[in-house]
């Protein structure tokens, strides 16, 4: 994986993605469990 990513007490929070083959920027975010299942939903 290429980009940019925080990482808090060892494990990643948030990342940052850009593609600049497809012109596409991509989010991956660590959320708790309650907001997980609400965002399946």
């Amino acid at each position: 994986m290429g980009g940019l990513c925080f990482i808090v007490d060892g494990k990643m929070c948030i990342g940052l993605v850009i593609d600049k083959n497809e012109g596409t920027t991509r989010i991956i975010a660590r959320i708790g469990e309650v907001e997980y299942q609400k965002t399946l939903q």
